[in-house]
């Protein structure tokens, strides 16, 4: 299964994280969650989010 960062569209591999190749994302089942770096920016929004609207 290849999974895929939901907001950069990147994909995980043993060697980390890469841009896909069209037909990988084809031929597989593709589940999504955030990359390293997506994470914190999504998080750094979260919780601003929260702040504000506390």
């Amino acid at each position: 299964m290849t999974v895929q960062c939901c907001s950069c569209q990147k994909v995980r591999s043993p060697q980390g994280w890469r841009k896909p190749i069209k037909a990988e994302l084809i031929t597989k089942q593709v589940t999504h969650t955030y990359c390293p770096s997506c994470y914190s920016e999504a998080r750094l929004f979260i919780e601003k989010w929260k702040k504000d609207n506390a």
